[in-house]
């Protein structure tokens, strides 16, 4: 451990985590319990958890018995999970904590005061959360909205849409970006982040191309008038 000193405190965490000898479900050509041991090398504080695919209460024959559960599917493994839709802080919670941490992905110096911010600045409000008695604060969490104002875009591509398309999805191969779901023709503009536009194309055969001098980085996607989106090249 490099010379790092493993604690009393750290080692009664670990002894009440350790889960000796629990059968788990593992996934993949042929479904199969074997016997395995969970660790959580952290203090509880530090530790995220949520019901994954080992937990066998949540099979894939919930979606049969229980109509909240739905199942979907894993594309690298054609695989089918189970995923229920509650409501409550338990689910509000994890959410947002997530959402934060790709923000924090996007930008690390985000400091706190920040991410209020951009929080309070990209809310979704409707008549849902403005009915009376109003207890939404600022309004429902934009995942999305929120990353574009924590990079600046809303000030650097002023015209570019707040939301992303929906089923429209993108491939970067080289230096040609694939759109599929979007009709042939569908004006697609391509920025930097810093709002220079580098490509004003048309969709043509499912994409366009980029050009060569493109350095790799984060570059922002206008989709005619169907949203906007964020790739990476």
């Amino acid at each position: 451990m490099g010379g790092d000193v493993i604690t009393a405190e750290t080692q009664f965490y670990l002894k009440q985590l350790e889960v000796k000898n629990q059968k788990v479900m593992t996934r993949g050509s042929k479904a199969r319990l074997r016997e395995a041991k969970l660790f959580v090398v952290c203090k509880p504080e530090a530790d995220v958890n949520a019901v994954n695919s080992y937990d066998e209460s949540f099979n894939r024959t919930d979606a049969d018995s229980k109509p909240d559960f739905n199942p979907f599917v894993v594309g690298a493994i054609d695989d089918h999970y189970c995923f229920a839709s509650l409501s409550g802080t338990s689910m509000a919670t994890p959410t947002a904590a997530g959402i934060i941490a790709l923000w924090l992905e996007a930008k690390p110096d985000m400091t706190y005061d920040e991410m209020k911010e951009a929080l309070a600045a990209s809310a979704i409000t409707d008549d849902f959360t403005n009915a009376l008695p109003i207890r939404y604060g600022n309004g429902k969490i934009d995942a999305y909205g929120g990353l574009l104002h924590i990079l600046g875009i809303p000030n650097s591509i002023p015209e570019l849409s707040r939301h992303q398309p929906q089923n429209i999805t993108f491939r970067i191969d080289g230096n040609r970006l694939a759109i599929a779901g979007a009709p042939e023709g569908t004006p697609i503009r391509v920025y930097t982040t810093a709002g220079i536009l580098i490509t004003d194309s048309a969709l043509q055969d499912g994409g366009i191309s980029l050009p060569a001098t493109a350095a790799p980085g984060v570059y922002a996607v206008q989709v005619g008038n169907y949203g906007s989106t964020l790739i990476r090249k």
